[in-house]
């Protein structure tokens, strides 16, 4: 399997929601006193606003048919507040990573981080 791996854009919403319900439903098997498991955490909406904030990087790892097969999704921190008790920082938190089902093995998880 070819992978490019590319910022996410707009037409990828549909496949990322696609995924997002497939690990909603995931986290409702193991924990379904914590998980609903009725709806991914993001609408389409607002994935398409989550690939435009320059604050986030949402990067999608994409077969050679065109579709998604695994998504990264990181926000940039940064803190250089003097009066803050910490140091200033600035770092990627990775907020949520999935791999498709009939893709895992094969290092795309590792190619995404």
């Amino acid at each position: 399997m070819q992978i490019e791996i590319r910022k996410a854009e707009p037409q990828d919403a549909p496949r990322v929601l696609e995924l997002l319900g497939d690990i909603a439903r995931l986290h409702h098997e193991g924990r379904p006193d914590i998980f609903s498991g009725e709806r991914p955490k993001y609408t389409t909406d607002d994935l398409c606003e989550k690939f435009q904030n320059p604050s986030e990087y949402i990067l999608v790892a994409v077969d050679e048919t065109g579709t998604v097969q695994g998504y990264a999704m990181g926000i940039l921190q940064e803190k250089d507040d003097p009066f803050y008790a910490q140091r200033p920082f600035r770092t990627l938190y990775i907020d949520d990573l999935c791999v498709a089902k009939e893709a895992r093995g094969q290092g795309l998880g590792k190619a995404l981080m």
